[in-house]
């Protein structure tokens, strides 16, 4: 291998052995080749005549064989006289051969014509010509196109259809197989053309492209890797020395022409004198195992569904491939079977297991199997550096190179590595070059052990995140086609509502397998685990497909399997709704446990214990679409105690006319005319105070031409905790950002008109009375309510324009008394639908209530223009059963821990920061310092400051062994920050979280009323933190403390804080208001967007009047996100910069081990 500084080892950085400076062009490897080897066969086409183009006075195929056979200097005549026909027709040195066929002769040809000429040859999938954006975008982006050579007239037909002015810009224009058509030369006639002889070979540097081939990841527009006679020369000259290559030796390219790796298989062969075999124009089992036994072919590249479907064809029992010395397993999904099945059904000598890209050609390469010897991995790794090549393995984002044993993101570098994209439009800046050498950044997850092997673990784009645990689909797939009559699988992640996403696995049989789809939910649970465990299992042909869809270089289209599954899924959830209604609750719930657990409907008794079956997240997931199907729910308690069907199904069934209750409890209201007296609780049943709290809101509600008869629908109190730490009221303080598509704005405001009714608090204005305190009156939804609440926004060029309108309008700066929640509508032209910002009082909703419940209706109605959207519970329930309970003796019992806690708060030395706090600003009387800055273009702290934060806390010893949850961790780093800047041993933090429960209610009244995760309006609650952190104290007993607190304050978070505030000492109390104005945290995971769904989030910007405020979450198991937003008056982007760089230091001194036993006042030293 090659060499490696010692004190790098530790790092995930290795090269292969070097190898020379190549010297020579294509065309020179070629012609050496021909002339040292004239006789020899260089080109086998088995599914082609041998009397293929005879009239040309070439030597005759003397060998007993029907097919085609070409000689070295056959291969060079013809080529010849090609390059001199394509010159005759105009192709000049530069201009691209475009071949758009399939394996055969011809191709071989273009080929060396192409390398004579120095003209890029860019062979390409035919697939995509029936695409009609991707054939006109690769076509035009290669520029000048000096020759078109198509398989057949269906191309033809296809071409003149989508990319006519393509073909016009082409100097020559060639068919295969058959007779000319208009503006179409048949290749046959081209080599009789009267005065060809063979052309001078063009003068070439090494820096001059002369192969480019077409990737295309998974979802963007095809894009040309351009290749040059350094990179091609370069991978010619590893490969001799990776595999002794002579001419000896007889290829079977059976890969896909079209590909990287179908190019190289033939120009490896011919490079060193051998013999390239076509099986047939495609990949055919049988007919490659007629090749190795025929031609006794001795090298063959194969992946691994190749592999699967050679062993089990009938035809290998009848043939021999003993012939064969080499197999190259070319993916990084292959299992130890693979090279297992390579060696001993086979009979290959040497199996090998490589890695490359279009961008690199093979990086790596592993000897899985070499003289009886297996190498054997589960899963293998795709190996060690080839020679010349080089590779890193770096933090996501960023060229920081990560230890041997984290995962991270792989680079390759080296002479074959190509250095930009030809119609990649800004794709380039995955290429880079330091004092190293040419890199490509692959998208790839990858880790290096010690010994300097990589196993790459899958695209970090197709990571699923189920409920913050990252799954690699990979590696679930690798599971999946080591299964016995697996053709092939895709493992996709789906949205779900509860875990954010789940996996599906869509399965590809051979031919006449039937494996039942309970064979591939028990492998899954056994190997991987109930994390892993499939939501579904389909089979390819159930979405109305034989084979995948592919890119233009033949890799799965990944995206389109997940809408083809998303469609599937949609249509299978409306016919289980149907069957809900005629099936026994038992049956039911029996099939959607199948469902959920992956254990089939016949498995699963009435009786049998579902404990230990599932997850949490599974539970959560039953349980939401046992609502969606039957229209009824459990409470968690009920599900953890009634742990069988039988059970269950009993709960339902006895919940039905409570539920029934319940919903008429939970639609819109159908009372006549105003609240009255008994309506609202805060009046206490007092008229006066009553007549006050009607009085007042009438007072706001004729500035906007609205009446209390007319149009109030609730007057609800104002809960403790918004009430409490309300600095200024009316205050706008959070602006949400959607777009839209395939929306026009008028769709989008009839959708909005259908959903408001349904959320009672988004249609709410603030009431203020001296007798009964804040309120929100809640408007009845009416056209005049529309018109005011919904507004146009007129025109934007750009969704990205969403994010930087201007906000100058004045009724914004003070909600009262327009409504607490307010919609600009705009048409955006780039897409020809829709966006809208909203801008929302904290008071009325939380985080679950908008970006939840209220898209999620607004996706309904948009999706389908029909829907009937089934009520949701009213927020009154919440909102009167927290105002009568508030003195109960549970309301008391919270009250009395809180007091506790802040005894002798004021004898705290005043650790705080942020040292200042916005009140302490100077903004203008009338109004806050967010309004402030909300005026005009949004201040940077208002978006605020995100980073993605590459760390595994998934897999750290201590804190699976504590069970220290990752949010305790980050709290962790934070406070540790806090100290840090301070120099004192304390740390003062608001503490936020979203309380979804009914306030000091026994759980047999709370189990009766409706689901309140289905309940639009805010239960943001905030418990004052204090965090000791005595430098002393060893990181193994602190985190388990702060554990235990974090637990204290989740169990007491809902709490009548107003009363709370009366009994605490003033200079407490001053205190702790003190502390609590600076900063915040909030943790909540990150969940990601349906990539197809209507409505899409852009941004969420607002201040919640505290000097910084730390969003925190996981991304995925393996990555933290870190979002700050801060007051500009007192904080700077700068500040903020620190502030996420400190986090991140602290974080990885805690979770990345070595430090369990330092005091934490070590940290950052």
């Amino acid at each position: 291998m090659g060499s490696v500084p010692s004190d790098t080892l530790s790092l995930s950085e290795d090269t292969g052995i070097a190898i020379p400076e190549p010297t020579q062009t294509l065309h020179q490897i070629l012609i050496h080749s021909a002339r040292q080897h004239p006789e020899k066969t260089a080109l086998v086409s088995c599914h082609q005549p041998r009397s293929l183009l005879p009239s040309q006075g070439f030597a005759k195929n003397t060998e007993s064989r029907d097919y085609l056979r070409w000689s070295y200097a056959h291969l060079e005549k013809a080529s010849g006289l090609l390059a001199s026909y394509f010159i005759q027709s105009g192709v000049g040195k530069g201009d691209a051969v475009v071949v758009i066929t399939y394996s055969c002769a011809e191709w071989a040809l273009c080929f060396w014509a192409a390398a004579r000429l120095g003209c890029p040859f860019v062979p390409i999938n035919p697939a995509i010509v029936a695409r009609a954006n991707e054939i006109q975008h690769v076509l035009s982006a290669l520029g000048r196109i000096g020759a078109l050579v198509v398989n057949d007239d269906s191309i033809v037909k296809l071409l003149s259809g989508h990319a006519p002015a393509e073909i016009r810009k082409s100097s020559t224009n060639l068919i295969l197989g058959g007779v000319g058509m208009i503006g179409w030369t048949a290749f046959e006639d081209t080599l009789s053309t009267p005065g060809l002889s063979g052309p001078p070979m063009a003068k070439q540097s090494m820096d001059d492209t002369v192969l480019i081939v077409l990737t295309s990841g998974t979802t963007a527009l095809p894009k040309g890797c351009p290749h040059t006679n350094k990179t091609v020369a370069s991978m010619c000259a590893r490969h001799k020395i990776m595999y002794s290559l002579d001419e000896t030796r007889v290829s079977c390219n059976h890969m896909p022409l079209f590909h990287l790796a179908g190019v190289m298989e033939s120009l490896w062969a011919w490079a060193h004198g051998g013999t390239v075999v076509y099986p047939n124009h495609s990949f055919d089992a049988r007919a490659t195992l007629d090749a190795i036994d025929r031609e006794k072919c001795t090298d063959m590249c194969l992946v691994p569904s190749m592999l699967r479907a050679m062993i089990d064809h009938p035809a290998l029992s009848s043939g021999n491939t003993k012939s064969l010395g080499l197999i190259k397993l070319a993916a990084n999904d292959v299992l130890g079977s693979d090279a297992r099945a390579c060696s001993e059904i086979l009979q290959a000598r040497l199996v090998t297991n490589c890695f490359g890209m279009t961008e690199t050609s093979g990086m790596t390469e592993i000897f899985a199997w070499k003289d009886g010897i297996c190498k054997d991995f589960e899963p293998f790794p795709v190996g060690r550096m080839a020679a010349g090549a080089k590779a890193r393995i770096c933090t996501p984002g960023s060229r920081t190179l990560v230890e041997r044993g984290v995962i991270g993101e792989l680079h390759q570098g080296g002479m074959t590595v190509t250095d930009r994209y030809i119609g990649g439009g800004e794709d380039d800046s995955s290429f880079y070059t330091d004092p190293a050498g040419s890199w490509h950044i692959s998208g790839d997850r990858a880790v290096m052990s010690q010994t300097g092997e990589i196993s790459v673990l899958g695209r970090y784009k197709d990571i699923i995140n189920r409920a913050g645990e990252n799954i690699s689909p990979s590696v679930m797939e690798r599971v999946l086609n080591a299964i016995q009559g697996v053709n092939s699988s895709q493992v996709v992640g789906v949205p779900d509502e509860v875990a954010g996403e789940v996996p599906v696995a869509v399965i590809k049989l051979n031919k006449d397998s039937m494996t039942p789809k309970n064979v591939f939910y028990d492998r899954i649970l056994k190997e991987l685990g109930v994390i892993f465990s499939l939501d579904k299992v389909l089979y390819l042909k159930e979405l109305g497909a034989e084979d995948w869809p592919t890119t233009a270089t033949g890799k799965v289209r990944k995206v389109d399997v997940r809408r083809m599954v998303i469609k599937h899924l949609r249509h299978e959830s409306q016919s289980s709704t149907r069957m809900a209604a005629r099936e026994s609750t038992e049956a039911a719930l029996t099939r959607i446990w199948a469902r959920f657990s992956g254990v089939p409907e016949q498995q699963i008794s009435s009786t049998m214990s579902l404990e230990g079956m599932v997850d949490s997240v599974t539970i959560m997931r039953f349980r939401s679409q046992v609502k969606k199907e039957l229209g009824k729910t459990f409470s968690l308690e009920e599900l953890n105690q009634n742990p069988t069907i039988a059970k269950q199904a009993v709960i339902l069934d006895r919940q039905q006319e409570n539920l029934s209750r319940g919903n008429e409890a939970s639609s819109q209201p159908v009372r006549e005319g105003p609240p009255q007296l008994s309506d609202i609780v805060h009046s206490r049943g007092k008229q006066d105070v009553f007549d006050e709290i009607r009085r007042d809101t009438e007072n706001q509600l004729q500035t906007i031409g609205l009446s209390w008869d007319e149009d109030v629908e609730e007057v609800l109190p104002m809960y403790d905790y918004v009430v409490a730490w309300r600095v200024i009221t009316g205050s706008i303080s959070f602006r949400i950002v959607f777009k839209c598509f395939n929306t026009t704005t008028e769709q989008l405001r009839s959708a909005m008109e259908t959903v408001l009714p349904r959320h009672g608090m988004l249609r709410t204005i603030l009431v203020y009375s001296a007798s009964a305190g804040f309120s929100w009156a809640m408007i009845r939804s009416s056209k005049h309510w529309f018109d005011l609440s919904i507004v146009d926004g007129g025109n934007l060029k750009n969704p990205e324009d969403l994010l930087s309108i201007d906000m100058r309008s004045p009724e914004l700066n003070n909600s009262k008394p327009l409504p607490l929640f307010y919609i600009k509508l705009y048409f955006v032209e780039a897409t020809q639908s829709a966006g809208f910002v909203v801008y929302g009082d904290y008071s009325t909703f939380d985080a679950h209530s908008v970006l939840s419940l209220f898209v999620e209706d607004l996706r309904d109605v948009l999706e389908n223009q029909t829907a009937t959207l089934a009520p949701r519970p009213q927020y009154s329930l919440f909102a009167n059963a927290y105002y009568n309970y508030r003195t109960s003796i549970p309301a008391q019992l919270m009250v009395d821990y809180h007091t506790s806690r802040f005894a002798g708060l004021s004898n705290r030395p005043p650790a705080f920061w942020p040292k200042e706090t916005f009140q302490s600003v100077n903004a203008p009387p009338e109004r806050s310092a967010d309004q402030l800055l909300l005026e005009g273009n949004i201040a940077p702290g208002l978006t605020g400051l995100t980073k993605h934060i590459p760390i595994d806390m998934r897999n750290n010893v201590y804190l699976k062994m504590h069970k220290i949850p990752h949010s305790v961790a980050i709290k962790a780093a934070i406070a540790i920050y806090n100290t840090q800047q301070t120099g004192h041993p304390y740390a003062f933090f608001s503490n936020l979280q979203m309380c979804r429960s009914y306030p000091f209610l026994p759980s047999e009244i709370t189990s009766r009323l409706p689901d309140i995760m289905d309940m639009p309006g805010a239960t943001l609650e905030g418990s004052f933190e204090e965090i000791h952190l005595p430098p002393s104290e060893p990181l193994c007993t602190f985190l388990p403390r702060l554990h235990a607190q974090q637990n204290e304050l989740t169990a007491h978070a809902q709490y009548p804080s107003l009363r709370m505030l009366e009994l605490v000492d003033p200079a407490d109390r001053e205190f702790m208001t003190q502390a609590s104005r600076r900063q915040a945290i909030n943790y909540n995971p990150v969940v990601k967007q349906d990539e197809d769904a209507k409505v899409q989030n852009m941004q969420f910007a607002g201040s919640a009047n505290l000097s910084i405020i730390w969003w925190c979450g996981m991304v995925d198991a393996e990555t933290v996100q870190i979002r700050v937003t801060w007051c500009d008056e007192v904080f700077g982007m700068g500040d903020a910069e620190r502030a996420v760089e400190g986090f991140e230091r602290n974080l990885k001194w805690i979770v990345e081990g070595g430090n369990w036993e330092r005091g934490v006042g070590e940290c950052g030293i």
